[in-house]
């Protein structure tokens, strides 16, 4: 499968909508939430005014249709907020480009790329019964802060080295 991973470009940031809606754990045996969630302000926060000086984002692109993003962001009070100096990362893909190793792909090109930012830890929220707390484990992530329903994990990205093991779980 021919793909291509590239910056967000300024014209295409209501894709970032899109990408959050998609990022929200919802398991499959509740009613989906509905779309307009995302306005809520403890999520909209992580897209609200986007093209900050430190916003950095990359979207996966198949035959030309964006089907996937990943993106760091300073959060005060995001989900997976541990420090000023630490940006917290979201990712997700549209749901029939999921279990195909493009996880793998993002992830990989954004840690190298905000490697060569500077940045030396990102952080993230991920709720414990979603599949990808395992697959951010196998990747180095470790849990930082454990909550009730979520885990706060962490990777420093100055020793990541993206483990060579073939995953099903993106």
């Amino acid at each position: 499968m021919e793909y291509r991973i590239r910056e967000l470009k300024v014209s295409e940031i209501r894709l970032l909508r899109t990408f959050l809606y998609e990022a929200i754990y919802q398991p499959s045996n509740r009613d989906k939430l509905p779309v307009n969630i995302i306005d809520t302000p403890e999520l909209y926060l992580y897209i609200k005014d986007w093209g900050k000086a430190n916003d950095y984002c990359l979207v996966l692109e198949i035959a030309n249709i964006t089907v996937g993003a990943i993106w760091i962001r300073f959060l005060k009070n995001g989900y997976g907020y541990i420090n000023d100096t630490i940006p917290e990362l979201c990712m997700s893909l549209l749901k029939d480009f999921r279990n195909q190793g493009l996880g793998s792909l993002l992830i990989k090109r954004m840690l190298d790329d905000i490697k060569s930012l500077g940045y030396r830890h990102i952080s993230l929220s991920v709720s414990k019964d979603n599949y990808a707390a395992g697959w951010y484990r196998k990747l180095g992530f470790k849990v930082y802060k454990e909550q009730k329903e979520d885990y706060i994990m962490i990777v420093d990205i100055l020793i990541f080295v993206f483990p060579n093991f073939a995953s099903s779980i993106d």
